[in-house]
């Protein structure tokens, strides 16, 4: 079996294809692959991207990755988290999330 079987095979274990799932897709390579797992296999799939506003490239991927949903026709939850984030970024930014 590969591995992208025996991904498949765990995930439906917890959700149909008929059911939405939703994908924080960050535009990093691991969530584009899992992105295109779950398509090309017929999972009905909701894009969710936060932009923390972090790196000069935090703009280009919110609208890539926005871009690539409304081609595809998927649903796109997007949301932009302006504020100063004091102390450990990934621990707040996950409690912002």
């Amino acid at each position: 079996m590969t591995d992208i079987n025996l991904i498949l095979e765990q995930l439906n274990l917890y959700v149909t294809k008929d059911e939405a799932l939703i994908l924080a897709l960050s535009g990093g390579v691991d969530s584009m692959v899992l992105f295109d797992i779950l398509i090309k296999n017929n999972y009905n799939v909701i894009i969710a991207h936060v932009n923390h506003k972090q790196r000069d490239e935090s703009d280009f991927e919110f609208e890539a990755i926005k871009t690539l949903a409304t081609e595809k026709n998927i649903p796109f939850e997007g949301y932009i988290l302006n504020e100063p984030i004091e102390g450990n970024f990934q621990a707040v930014a996950r409690v912002l999330r």
